[in-house]
């Protein structure tokens, strides 16, 4: 996911294909549907969704990205989902996503920051989830005329042997009517950005989510979750999902007591989990890296491989509000649209740092560095004090580029350059 900030990462473990279980409202596991009913309603088309044949690279981990145009001639709503796996052997999880207007349909191509344009995820496939993909009953994600026209389809190719005779062209076949239901659905992710867990520790507990201010700032109404996955990887031992209204806890949304990294759960809210704006939406995860198997001997960080660590919850939810496809903290903060554009964090002038990037760094390293050439002193001067920069020092750099970084206008043309030079200067 190269940058992925986040939005929309979903890694799952290994190639061994495994059965995620739902668990109902009232804790009773059950098998998924095979089948949505929806799909054998009269008036229901389809089309897929499918990356053009492609080689898969000689590398353990890739990330493959295509955009498609989808049909615009009325409003619709997309009501399930079925994957189309053309190649088990190295399909580790796909996501597809909504675009906007300044995304054209083209060939697959390796995830970068031009595909982080579609950045509300639809749906998700994992290793193991057979089946079709249900949406909530009076729910469907609205696409077509004066709406979404274009999709993305993120595919995580796993190929550990660095074989080469691997293609693939899997994809999404997307049921859809014209026949609109109640509410648009929505997803959100809810979570920690920042892991470090120590090592020889049993139980260690990290947590983040939706804060008080942030579903205040986001939320216009009341919204209802419908449906909940909590993802973590092989040292995760529990997590839950709690809501708290004024301090309080008001009910565990989602607990997984004894969570499996293999058989995770998929939970179902029926009748519908009701968040208000103010509620506080909190994710715990709980890790053990003492123990035979999960043992470890060095501190493990967030990261997107099997070997680092995750905390997250992947909701759906009705109605859907714009743009609130993630809500999360990095460490104690805030991150994407709530993040604080002023005042302190520690010795971190939030303000006059956005300001130096935007009106001068910003223009410095534009004007004197190209990605072939940045290690030479006119181009890396600029760049050296961003790096040196108090605001850029330890986790912050991470949150800072994953954040307010994001809403300064060049910075998705300097990314690049500040990454590049991070590891060859």
């Amino acid at each position: 996911m190269v940058t992925m900030t986040i939005r929309a990462i979903f890694v799952v473990v290994a190639l061994t294909v495994y059965h995620v279980r739902y668990v109902t409202g009232s804790d009773e596991v059950t098998e998924p549907p095979a089948v949505c009913p929806v799909t054998r309603e009269p008036g229901i088309r389809t089309f897929d969704i499918r990356l053009t044949e492609a080689e898969v690279p000689r590398r353990k981990t890739y990330y493959v990205c295509q955009q498609f145009t989808v049909p615009s001639d009325e409003v619709y709503h997309a009501v399930a989902f079925e994957p189309i796996i053309a190649n088990k052997d190295v399909m580790h999880h796909m996501i597809l996503f909504a675009c906007g207007d300044d995304v054209t349909a083209g060939d697959p191509h390796l995830c970068g920051a031009e595909d982080l344009k579609c950045e509300t995820w639809l749906t998700v496939w994992t290793v193991g989830l057979e089946g079709q993909i249900c949406t909530h009953h009076n729910t469907g994600a609205k696409f077509g005329r004066g709406s979404m026209r274009h999709m993305s389809l993120q595919i995580h190719w796993n190929n550990p042997d660095l074989r080469g005779d691997y293609v693939d062209s899997s994809g999404m076949r997307i049921y859809y009517t014209p026949r609109l239901r109640k509410y648009d659905l929505g997803n959100v992710q809810f979570g920690q950005n920042y892991l470090a867990i120590p090592p020889l520790s049993r139980d260690y507990e990290q947590h983040g989510g939706c804060t008080p201010y942030c579903t205040k700032k986001r939320l216009p109404h009341p919204i209802y979750l419908t449906r909940t996955y909590l993802h973590m990887h092989h040292l995760a031992t529990a997590g839950a999902m709690e809501q708290y209204r004024n301090g309080k806890l008001i009910r565990v949304i989602a607990l997984d007591p004894e969570y499996q990294y293999v058989t995770p759960p998929i939970h179902v809210h029926d009748p519908a989990v009701e968040i208000l704006p103010g509620d506080e939406v909190l994710v715990r995860c709980w890790y053990n890296t003492l123990d035979g198997d999960r043992r470890r001997y060095n501190t493990t960080l967030f990261g997107l491989g099997t070997d680092a660590e995750m905390c997250y919850a992947f909701v759906s939810y009705f109605p859907a509000v714009p743009r609130f496809d993630q809500c999360a903290q990095f460490q104690s903060l805030e991150t994407g649209e709530c993040a604080r554009k002023t005042g302190r964090i520690g010795e971190c002038n939030v303000a006059s740092f956005l300001n130096l990037v935007s009106s001068t760094l910003s223009n410095e390293i534009l004007a004197n560095c190209h990605l072939s050439e940045v290690c030479h002193a006119q181009c890396y001067l600029p760049l050296q004090e961003l790096f040196n920069h108090v605001c850029m020092k330890g986790p912050l750099a991470m949150y800072f580029t994953q954040n307010q970084l994001m809403s300064v206008p060049a910075w998705p043309r300097i990314v690049n350059i500040y990454n590049h030079a991070r590891t060859k200067c």
